[in-house]
């Protein structure tokens, strides 16, 4: 940030001295103090004009970078949440399968209490009828 205010300070000394110096010239040449003033005013009016321009230049050029650094970001942006998508429907699976295996793992672990409290029950049974 510092550099483009040492640019625009640049142009604009360069303008200034610009318009001093092309006055002063104007000046002191031997004219007609009316030619000379037409010359200082058409001068002004052109460095004017010419400094507008490159301002106006350095606008859209400015305009242009922040345009494409934009379309950049908004590609990157674009590209990391698709793999973003990809990493939380990977993640999805992994944990459907997780939650897959932990119910078969419960089922079984139901059956096996069932059948040790039938296995139990019988036994009590079968030790009352003895």
């Amino acid at each position: 940030m510092g550099k483009m205010c040492n640019k625009g300070s640049f142009w604009g000394g360069v303008f200034v001295g610009t318009i001093i110096g092309g006055a002063l010239g104007m000046l002191l040449a031997p004219e007609k103090g009316e030619q000379t003033r037409d010359r200082i005013k058409e001068s002004v009016e052109y460095y004017t004009m010419d400094f507008k321009d490159r301002m106006e230049e350095a606008y859209d050029t400015l305009n242009e970078k922040v345009e494409d650094y934009k379309a950049i970001i908004e590609d990157k942006i674009f590209d990391l949440s698709e793999e973003l998508e990809e990493d939380l429907e990977v993640a999805q699976m992994y944990a459907d399968d997780y939650i897959d295996e932990a119910a078969e793992d419960l089922k079984d672990t139901v059956a096996d209490v069932k059948e040790n409290i039938e296995d139990k029950a019988d036994a009590v049974t079968d030790a009352l009828e003895d």
